[in-house]
């Protein structure tokens, strides 16, 4: 090698130990999306079949589809988990689904119903515990039994607020999807005691999907496509809620 030659690889050596030794530049990881857990109730089960409809369509197997659905759908959201109350026909009473809501800590619990709605006329409604304390004459319960009534006391604004997003979603769907003759009304929103939300410390809500008692609802039930459509406005419904909750 001459001695042009020789310089040269000392000058490149030089400037890698210069480069080795310079400070590298710190990536700052960007924060991640908050995971939110919604609960999604499948309503009855086991030995408690629900409503039946005229089509033997059983209340507790329409839930539990559509429970499903609601998560299939959802699944591509990354910053969304889907917790299931139960997977199959399985029985759980009302302190065992309640157990279930205050493990998973969600930010939301949606209970799936599709009962007879009182008269004939075919609808959707909306349910939300209210204050144990404004639905009951006051009593002297202390201690323990007192939390428990009043577990849902702090979570009542945001329970009332995700069901005003729902009636904002699911109506439109509804008047898409319904028989111009079969039309499912909405038939409100309710803040009522639930049995079924006692001991709950999370914002939730009962949806009470229409008639299965009426044949043609009842077989409107047994369409993929019907119950697709539905899932889908449910789960648009969910994603609105966290996202106005973020905001």
């Amino acid at each position: 090698m001459n001695r042009r030659g020789l310089l040269a690889g000392c000058l490149l050596l030089g400037a890698m130990i210069v480069l080795a030794q310079a400070p590298q530049p710190v990536t700052t990881p960007q924060p991640s999306a908050p995971l939110l857990t919604v609960v999604l109730d499948a309503g009855h089960g086991g030995t408690d079949p629900g409503a039946v409809g005229p089509n033997l369509l059983k209340e507790k197997d329409l839930t539990l589809d559509l429970a499903k659905k609601i998560k299939a759908a959802l699944s591509t959201e990354v910053s969304i988990n889907v917790v299931l109350s139960r997977t199959d026909d399985t029985a759980l009473t009302d302190l065992a689904r309640v157990a279930i809501f205050n493990r998973a800590k969600p930010a939301l619990m949606v209970s799936l119903h599709a009962g007879n709605l009182p008269g004939s006329a075919n609808g959707f409604a909306l349910f939300c515990e209210r204050s144990a304390a404004s639905a009951e004459p006051a009593q002297p319960a202390t201690g323990d039994f007192f939390l428990w009534k009043e577990a849902q006391a702090p979570f009542l604004s945001e329970s009332l607020k995700a069901s005003l997003i729902f009636q904002e979603n699911l109506i439109p769907m509804f008047t898409k999807l319904q028989p111009t003759d079969l039309p499912c009304a909405f038939l409100g929103v309710h803040q009522v005691p639930l049995a079924a939300l006692e001991g709950a410390a999370l914002p939730a809500l009962v949806l009470e999907l229409g008639s299965l008692g009426l044949p043609r609802q009842a077989d409107l039930f047994k369409q993929e496509s019907y119950k697709k459509e539905v899932a889908g406005a449910i789960a648009s419904a969910i994603k609105e809620y966290f996202l106005k909750r973020a905001q």
